[in-house]
This record gives C-alpha cells, structure tokens and sequence, in this order.
C-alpha cells in the first residue's frame, strides 16, 4: 500500500522533485569544481541570479503539478506549497554552510531564494488560466 502511494506521489510531483534535485546538484557543487569563464565571472551578482531563477522555477512547478492534482487550488493550498519551497530553499543554505566544501550559504542567498519563490507563485497567478488550457485539457 504504501509503495503504491509512493509511486502515485512520484508520478504526479516528478518534475517539482526532478528540479529540486537538479538545484541540490547545482547548489551543492564544491566551490573549486565550479565552472569558471570569463564572461560569466563579469555578471554581478551571478550567484543571486542563479538562485532566483532556481527557486522561481521550483515554486512554478510545485504550484503547476498540484493544481493538475487538485484542479483548484485553495489558499491553504498556496501555504504548504510556499512553506515546503521555504524550507527546501533554507535546508540548501544550511547545507552549503555546514557541510559543502568552498561554498557558504548566506542570508542573501536565502532572500533571494525568497524573492524567486514569490515570482514563481506570481508567474503561476498571471498565467493560470494559460495553464488550465496547456495541461487540463479535456478531450
């Protein structure tokens, strides 16, 4: 029984965990195995970009898988699907903190995990009625 829900879960959030493993990968590379090129080592602030764009993405995904799950979604919903981002976006800096070699997670970093988590939430609201024709489709 529970392998059959386990299985049930994957299948309908493997894209929200498929990105989140992509991010741990990204976020959890050794700072010395970090690939470095002379046009991306100009662009400021690269870092912030990175994780704003990381967690925009993550909160997007979430927010899609659960609303073809659920069709609508309820404001409770928007809650867990934000505190379970959070979370992710805050375990990721307390890991590069303690344990990754040559990286240190940071307020910042966390913030601008943040500020992505909204715009992903965003970009679903502006787009949902897009998303009901693009995924929810009736035959």
């Amino acid at each position: 029984m529970l392998v059959k829900e386990a299985k049930k879960f994957f299948g309908r959030y493997w894209k929200s965990i498929a990105w989140s493993l992509i991010i741990a990968y990204l976020l959890f590379i050794p700072g010395n195995d970090l690939p470095h090129n002379k046009f991306l080592d100009s662009i400021p602030h690269l870092d912030k970009i990175v994780h704003f764009v990381l967690f925009t993405i993550l909160a997007f995904l979430l927010h899609v898988e659960k609303k073809i799950v659920r069709k609508e979604l309820n404001f409770a919903d928007h809650l867990i699907l934000i505190l379970i981002a959070v979370i992710y976006g805050g375990f990721t800096e307390i890991i590069q903190r303690l344990i990754i070699f040559e990286r240190t997670g940071s307020w910042f970093d966390f913030l601008t995990d943040l500020s992505g988590i909204f715009s992903g939430i965003l970009i679903f609201l502006v787009f949902r009625r897009s998303i009901d024709r693009w995924f929810l489709r009736t035959p």
